[in-house]
């Protein structure tokens, strides 16, 4: 009779590697709450990770904000899916949320990282897809979100405006299996996420008494910008006016105050309505080709459409964000003898950016209805910001477009000798 007793015991000092982090595995992924399914907010969970935003890592799909590790900006964090890089170049925000219940794990880095994972000074989160098994497992999910448990806002209730509401379904699938047993196995993910947030927002507009001069519930005395004296009463004759300011102040899709308030701040509350679409999925395929190769090829996809439907009023647009993902990894691993392994990663990284404004109250080329020279790029006005407390109006046209892509190539050789183990690549 054989009897194996193994005793496991944590160490007192990591003494194999200095890195200084944590890795989740795929069941700790699935089993933690996360608000809106943003897997990125699992890197809070570790010292010296923070945020002063916590709500901006809630959002669906990529572009969310990220954590500020070590007291380095945002900008200063490497996300990496199956070793391959998927940061957006141009403000190296992340381009993609994998499925929760796609991950087999995620490592996070915070400090003294290896040279094959550096590249930053902040943190290097790792996304691991699952593989498929000789066995075919698989889930079907939905969760769904409403606005009857949330608290209304401290502006919408001195307004007198109701609660926001909230309609969210986050939905998918996943399924893994074998191909050939033992030989080629797959992996395949789908998320969905349907977000509806209609609702009723507070603006501050101008009274009528202001749109025709008279500011004699200012308390500021007014003066005359070319004699610096005061206007009587502070009353402004119209004929001193500009044209283009009456034009606009007199629009009918400027509004006038429906709220009666101290002052001018949220005097005015309107319907509002912003819609979020977001599409994702991930194809693994896992190939034992012999006895020391194995690859792996996977391909992630997404599609992203946040989109204000409505706003307080057409003065001002609503905001419309696109963001298409495309990620490749192909990995090979090849053990040449018990003491030399090869790694070969190719990648690929293609993440878009497009923000527009939504015209949804058709103003069109409003500067030249109103006669503001110069011409526009798109509909809508210009930014003009009124002071005194009320809501500016138009946008500037500060619009993204671009389509970085990243192409890289991963070699890492590791030669194990003796109590020695030594790594090289590029």
């Amino acid at each position: 009779e054989d009897t194996v007793e193994v005793t496991a015991q944590a160490p007192v000092l990591q003494t194999e590697t200095a890195t200084v982090g944590e890795v989740l595995s795929g069941r700790t992924v699935e089993s933690l709450p996360l608000n809106g399914r943003n897997s990125s907010q699992l890197a809070l969970l570790l010292p010296g990770a923070v945020t002063p935003n916590p709500q901006a890592q809630t959002g669906s799909g990529g572009m969310s904000a990220r954590p500020f590790v070590n007291g380095n900006r945002e900008q200063t964090n490497n996300f990496l899916i199956d070793g391959v890089d998927m940061n957006e170049t141009v403000d190296n925000r992340i381009a993609y949320q994998p499925s929760p219940d796609a991950l087999a794990e995620i490592s996070v880095e915070t400090n003294n990282y290896s040279a094959d994972v550096g590249n930053v000074a902040g943190g290097v989160i790792s996304n691991v897809i699952k593989s498929g098994t000789n066995s075919f497992r698989g889930n079907v999910f939905e969760f769904y979100r409403t606005a009857g448990l949330n608290a209304n806002t401290w502006a919408n209730n001195r307004s007198g405006a109701t609660r926001p509401e909230l309609d969210q379904h986050i939905f998918g699938a996943t399924l893994g299996g074998p191909i050939v047993k033992n030989k080629l196995f797959f992996f395949v993910d789908y998320q969905g996420t349907v977000r509806d947030q209609p609702g009723q927002t507070t603006a501050s507009v101008a009274p009528e008494a202001w749109r025709r001069g008279d500011l004699s519930s200012v308390t500021t005395v007014i003066r005359d910008p070319v004699t610096q004296l005061p206007f009587p009463g502070n009353q402004i004759p119209l004929s001193r006016i500009s044209p283009t300011a009456l034009a606009i102040l007199n629009d009918p899709n400027y509004p006038l105050p429906n709220r009666t308030v101290t002052g001018v701040t949220g005097n005015y509350v309107a319907d509002t309505l912003s819609t979020t679409r977001a599409h994702q999925g991930d194809l693994r395929l896992d190939w034992n080709a012999s006895a020391n190769d194995k690859l792996f090829l996977r391909f992630s996809i997404a599609e992203l459409t946040i989109k204000g439907e409505k706003t307080a009023f057409p003065f001002l647009p609503g905001g419309l964000t696109e963001a298409p993902f495309r990620n490749l990894a192909v990995n090979w691993s090849h053990v040449f003898n018990a003491s030399l392994i090869n790694e070969l990663t190719v990648g690929y990284n293609s993440i878009n950016n497009i923000t527009n404004l939504n015209d949804w109250g058709g103003i069109g080329n409003a500067n030249a209805t109103f006669g503001i020279p110069g011409g526009q790029p798109i509909p809508g006005l210009s930014s003009i910001g009124w002071g005194s407390g009320l809501t500016g109006i138009g946008s500037a046209a500060t619009l993204e477009d671009n389509l970085p892509k990243g192409y890289q190539i991963n070699e890492k050789l590791t030669w194990i000798k003796g109590r020695h183990a030594l790594k090289f690549g590029g």
